[in-house]
């Protein structure tokens, strides 16, 4: 499996602004002066590489978008605002047929993104979505209704059908294997289990891992933890330190808070001993 990230932000999209855009480059700027001044005779692409992490790249903009990629077949995970961009991908790459999508929630940064996902409107290609909500065909109709949006759902050329997922009974979607635990708090997320050709990738939030002793045959296996909805990060440490006494040793955060400078996200991973999602990061599983 490949997984890929499109959208990293929780809540709503958080693009750099103005000020902050300046204050990289007068930095980089900056950095590159002294290291001359100095006497060295370094070019511009080893500066542009030396530069701290929260200079040289962001974190992104885009709401909550994951892309699972595995035997010529597509999982998506949510459908925040980086499907957008995805969507144009997935054109590029000629990519059509049947897709896959899980939504572990219908909060706006979940789900906003599917009117401008314009795979969805191409005739031929098929979505086949996955979620914990009986009405989720419904509440994806409620938000194109026409009052807030041009083209209803049921207008958009591409077919959808829509199947249950709960902790009981594992569905599969292609070559993936999918179980839920379902979660009844309005602002956290489903926590989902991936699995495909023996590998395992977890999706889950805080309530799942600390009542790990209940959810122990979901949470183990996994060749990657993607750790979504930590809002609290005082207690970050503790739940990297109950994943891994499960044995899995990757743990991926995402859902940066829109509020969060990369800075902040950057040290905030590296002092719990986590690697921090970005945008158009891809991991091999």
């Amino acid at each position: 499996m490949r997984i890929k990230f499109w959208g990293v932000r929780s809540d709503l999209p958080s693009p750099l602004n103005s000020g902050e855009a300046q204050l990289r480059v007068r930095a980089a700027v900056e950095i590159a002066v002294n290291t001359w001044r100095s006497g060295a005779t370094s070019d511009v692409a080893t500066i542009q590489q030396q530069l701290p992490e929260h200079i040289r790249s962001v974190m992104g903009g885009e709401t909550s978008c994951i892309e699972v990629t595995a035997q010529d077949s597509r999982l998506i995970v949510d459908l925040g605002t980086g499907a957008r961009r995805l969507g144009y991908d997935l054109l590029a790459q000629g990519a059509k047929g049947q897709f896959f999508i899980v939504l572990t929630g219908t909060r706006w940064d979940h789900i906003q993104g599917w009117p401008f996902f314009t795979p969805g409107y191409i005739p031929g290609n098929s979505f086949r979505f996955f979620s914990s909500a009986e009405n989720m065909r419904e509440r994806m109709e409620r938000q194109q209704d026409f009052s807030f949006f041009p083209v209803r759902f049921n207008e958009m050329a591409s077919t959808r059908e829509f199947t249950l997922l709960n902790e009981q009974i594992s569905r599969d979607a292609g070559p993936f294997r999918l179980r839920s635990v379902p979660s009844y708090d309005p602002i956290s997320s489903d926590s989902i289990r991936i699995e495909c050709g023996g590998k395992v990738v977890v999706l889950s939030g805080p309530d799942t891992i600390q009542s790990a002793s209940v959810y122990k045959d979901f949470l183990e296996g996994a060749d990657i933890l993607v750790l979504q909805d930590v809002r609290d990060r005082l207690i970050l440490s503790d739940l990297a330190l109950r994943i891994r006494s499960l044995g899995i040793k990757r743990i991926v955060l995402t859902d940066h808070m829109a509020s969060m400078g990369d800075q902040e996200a950057i040290e905030t991973a590296s002092s719990a001993g986590v690697e921090l999602a970005r945008e158009e990061l891809a991991l091999e599983v």
